[in-house]
């Protein structure tokens, strides 16, 4: 069981979870690999990450977000980089 805390880590979440990354793959309908490399710090769209946090959020009963859930690298779009 995952202790309530105000910070959570994308790594902690993965590794409390009550069934297997393939179970919650299929649940979320999120490829395993693109949730372990999100798991182990590569780059994911904002849109993954913020569809696997939100079906974490359901699985840990508890409001799970960018602002409470560190490690997580969103990737910067090439135009977005362009622009800068």
């Amino acid at each position: 069981m995952l202790a309530e805390k105000t910070t959570y880590t994308v790594r902690d979440l993965f590794d409390n979870l009550d069934i297997t990354l393939t179970q919650f793959s299929k649940d979320s309908g999120i490829d395993a690999e693109t949730l372990r490399r999100i798991r182990d710090g590569k780059p994911a769209y904002s849109s993954t990450a913020n569809k696997m946090l939100n079906h974490l959020s359901q699985v840990y009963a508890r409001r799970l977000g960018m602002d409470n859930v560190e490690g997580i690298n969103i990737q910067v779009s090439r135009r977005a980089r362009t622009k800068k």
